[in-house]
């Protein structure tokens, strides 16, 4: 519940200053003359506008005032952010076999060559390009090659139900060889419900990369670096050179199971990250010798950087020690300070730091910015890389927009996230907490958790005060149904729900446990209804009424709620001998339980008289 806003303004001087005249007699009786020529009264009045003056600043927040309040919140204003993009380079003409690229590469856009990007970190391109993809699911082997070329396109990484054994093999033009080999996958989750970033999941299946040897068996590869979490987020897999040539590659599910099979788009070699960053030292005016002088970048550096200021005459110019606050400074110090949010540098008052003297020089050091939003960029750009004279045959295009820049928040902004920030639970005091910090488990796809205060699943039939369970049900496809969670997803929900529990708490993770039956039921319909459409009908109300996304946790279904869903239904006079599990009896689930139902065995009866 929010504070009201008081409204601490609320009296003007002729009020204060009245108030404070009716007070004299009390504490001062002997102070007979309280007319305006009086030295008491004008020194009161003074006073009273004094008081007055106070009031007003009370009622306002100053900007000053406002970030320390919200930097002891731990709530600062975002700084810029850059853009960034995935380049799939490829060959123009004759190449090295293999190029190495450095981090912080430069790139170059030919239709906005004053936009700077550079390579996140070091990569090889390789002159070889992706011939072929193939699924062995069960073992049936699919070609995949023309749905991961087409645009709209989508297949499964390694069918529709992945078990162990299952694989997805990856043909390249040519034999390669390279010290690593990196893969970027763009997975199809257009169906899902959107993922909370964060650090990445425990994997829920194991998967095994191999290479194609030139006996024709299959040897292992070490992987380096995988962001998909075994092919269930958009990422890259890089894998270390096995000291030989190979052409084939594969990733074969070794344990584990998925929750939801995976989905990919597309499958490409030689793609880089780039990040809208460039490097730049730009030019300051010269010192005025006036306190509290202020220099605002003209670009916004990145949010790991802050500018190295060197102040002196014209080639004697000494580094300056950058501080949070000027306020332990004292007025030898060579110190200043500088804010991120507006790209500020600012100086001392000879009080607090030392004031650069006139005419010195103000130099920054060369350091990284970024453009902001103005980096975001639409798809199909064309990119070259600079400054690699072995990359010259080389040309890359984006084929999705480059996204993810900001610019830096405003104090405005601020102020408004921090109130939703306040509003959001970060810390597990009550069930519903649990509950909602579980459906915002970063990597993962929550659909439903439960908190079960004082219920141990090792001890179901004895209640203990500090013990809490969390059951928690993964989100599936549209048309199929929630599969059990893995090892690997119960531990990723446990690992969130750890930074956030209160001390001495205890708690479980545990997989939402699915009771399956079957039913039967004699349906009359009612006059001029179609059987057909009844059937159809009454099949997709029981599957929604019964479907675990909706129904709660350790509720029995009773035949009587049965009875009066189906005889909601358009077309159906009546329902009976209704059975489920062949018996008239309710169907009891215990807390941890969610019903999942099987065959459904309905008699359609034609109309009749009642």
């Amino acid at each position: 519940m929010a504070l009201n806003n008081i409204n601490l303004d609320d009296k003007r001087w002729a009020l204060i200053a009245e108030e404070a005249r009716l007070l004299i007699p009390s504490f001062a009786p002997e102070w007979t003359d309280h007319n305006v020529h009086d030295p008491g009264i004008t020194i009161l009045e003074l006073f009273a506008w004094l008081e007055e003056i106070q009031r007003y600043r009370l009622n306002r927040t100053s900007a000053p005032i406002r970030d320390r309040f919200f930097a002891m919140a731990g709530v600062l204003p975002a700084p810029a952010k850059p853009a960034t993009a995935l380049v799939e380079f490829k060959p123009d003409g004759i190449t090295q076999p293999c190029v190495f690229v450095p981090a912080k590469t430069a790139l170059s856009l030919t239709s906005h060559p004053d936009i700077p990007y550079r390579t996140v970190r070091d990569s090889y391109l390789l002159a070889a390009s992706i011939a072929a993809i193939e699924t062995d699911a069960g073992g049936r082997e699919l070609d995949r090659t023309q749905a991961e070329r087409d645009p709209a396109g989508h297949f499964d990484a390694v069918g529709p139900a992945p078990t162990a054994g299952d694989s997805l093999m990856i043909t390249l033009d040519r034999a390669v060889s390279a010290p690593e080999v990196a893969l970027a996958f763009r997975v199809f989750d257009g169906d899902l419900p959107p993922i909370r970033t964060g650090a990445l999941p425990v994997p829920s299946a194991v998967l095994r990369w191999e290479y194609s040897t030139a006996t024709g068996t299959w040897a292992p590869l070490t992987v380096s670096r995988d962001t998909t979490a075994a092919l269930t987020l958009s990422g890259f897999v890089v894998l270390s050179d096995p000291g030989t040539t190979f052409q084939k590659l594969r990733a074969v599910i070794v344990s584990g199971n998925y929750e939801i099979a995976p989905r990919l788009c597309t499958v490409r070699l030689n793609v880089l990250e780039a990040e809208q960053v460039g490097v730049a030292a730009p030019a300051l005016e010269k010192a005025t010798g006036y306190p509290d002088q202020e220099r605002k970048l003209p670009l916004t550096p990145v949010s790991d950087t802050t500018p190295i200021i060197r102040v002196g005459p014209e080639g004697s110019e000494e580094d300056w020690a950058l501080v949070a606050d000027l306020a332990a400074s004292d007025p030898t110090s060579k110190h200043y300070t500088f804010d991120h949010a507006s790209a500020t540098i600012r100086f001392g008052n000879g009080l607090n730091g030392k004031i650069p003297a006139e005419g010195f020089r103000i130099v920054v050091n060369p350091f990284a910015y970024t453009l902001g939003d103005a980096g975001n960029l639409n798809q199909g750009m064309n990119w070259r890389l600079e400054g690699l004279p072995q990359a010259s045959a080389w040309f890359g295009t984006n084929a999705q927009p480059a996204s993810g820049g900001s610019d830096a928040e405003s104090a405005d902004d601020t102020e408004l996230r921090a109130r939703g920030q306040f509003r959001s639970v970060f810390r597990g005091v009550t069930a519903a907490d649990l509950e909602q910090l579980a459906l915002e488990t970063p990597g993962i796809r929550v659909a439903r958790a439960k908190a079960l205060a004082g219920w141990n699943p090792f001890l179901p039939c004895t209640p203990t005060a500090d013990g809490i369970t969390v059951v928690v049900l993964p989100a599936a496809r549209p048309d199929l149904d929630s599969e059990a969670p893995s090892p690997g997803f119960l531990k990723t929900v446990r690992r969130h729900l750890e930074s956030a529990r209160l001390l001495a708490s205890r708690f479980h993770v545990i997989a939402t446990e699915f009771v399956p039956f079957d039913l039967t039921a004699t349906i009359t319909l009612q006059k001029q209804a179609s059987s057909v459409d009844v059937r159809r009908s009454v099949l997709e109300s029981l599957h929604t009424f019964l479907s675990p996304q909706t129904w709660p946790f350790g509720r029995d279904i009773f035949p009587s709620e049965l009875h009066q869903r189906l005889t909601s239904i358009a077309g159906v006079a009546f329902a009976s001998r209704l059975r489920i599990n062949g018996t008239a009896a309710a169907l009891p689930l215990r807390p941890t339980q969610l019903p999942r139902l099987g065959q459904v065995t309905l008699e359609i009866l034609e109309a009749r008289d009642v």
